[in-house]
């Protein structure tokens, strides 16, 4: 890719910046989230609801949006789906907080400065200990611990440094296509199970849904449905990635240094 082409303009004096996004972006990211809310894809098994298309975007706010615009996109996302798209609000009025979550997540762990993959580790292991421990154990017997297999997957994603780092450093270089697609495939497992493991946590403690014979024998479902809806969002959002920077739109990754 041309030199000329990664030049991203800078913001100008009196620009409605948050947190090194413009908030145009912010409202124009969850208007399209909330576009694709409206197209139902996987059903969920034994279930009210479908998830949704919005999910094949993961991988794309941290990039987009960084830490607080990730944030405050999640909250306005998650407040207007489950009002808008019902079928997309497992937890009633406590739904929005996945969606918080997961948008977040993604965009601590490209705050390399602030040190915000620990954030993002200190998050999933207090999920997981509410996750085990509900009930006296009821996320350890019959298999149950299997279930949070992806969630410690993206532990490790944040955790391990040269990962962390291929990540990060290929998000903010953009140079090559194909780490780019692995490094929005990694981040965007990342933000899913931080809004996944919230999900679960909120089955156990809103609903005491419980049942082994549910969630282990769905295992297998969970991870094929991710493993596809990752795919597609990496494959949407290198392109889109690339076009933005080909078309010199700022992003929150063009704020960012690789150390």
């Amino acid at each position: 890719m041309a030199e000329e082409e990664k030049k991203i303009p800078l913001w100008v004096e009196g620009t409605a910046i948050v947190g090194g996004v413009h908030i145009g972006l912010i409202a124009v990211w969850v208007a399209i989230k909330l576009a694709a809310a409206a197209i139902p894809t996987f059903p969920i098994p034994g279930l009210p609801g479908s998830l949704s298309a919005a999910g094949f975007l993961r991988g794309l706010s941290g990039p987009l949006l960084g830490p607080y615009g990730g944030f405050l996109a999640g909250l306005a996302f998650g407040l207007l789906a489950q009002t808008i798209w019902p079928y997309t609000a497992f937890f009633g009025p406590l739904t929005f907080l996945t969606n918080v979550a997961g948008f977040t997540a993604e965009g601590l762990v490209l705050y390399p400065k602030k040190k915000g993959w620990i954030i993002v580790t200190i998050y999933y292991l207090i999920m997981l200990v509410l996750w085990y421990t509900y009930k006296g154990g009821a996320g350890l017997v019959a298999g149950m611990p299997l279930v949070t297999w992806e969630h410690w997957f993206a532990i490790a994603i944040v955790v391990i440094p040269w990962v962390r780092n291929f990540v990060q450093e290929n998000l903010i270089k953009r140079d090559n296509p194909m780490k780019l697609f692995i490094a929005i495939w990694l981040i965007g497992w990342v933000g899913a199970m931080a809004n996944n493991i919230m999900g679960c946590v909120l089955a156990f403690y809103m609903w005491d849904f419980t049942n082994p014979i549910y969630w282990v024998p769905m295992i297998l479902y969970y991870a094929i449905e991710d493993f596809i809806t990752s795919t597609i969002g990496a494959i949407v959002g290198t392109a889109v990635l690339i076009s933005l920077m080909r078309a010199r739109v700022r992003v929150f990754v063009d704020e960012l240094v690789i150390e």
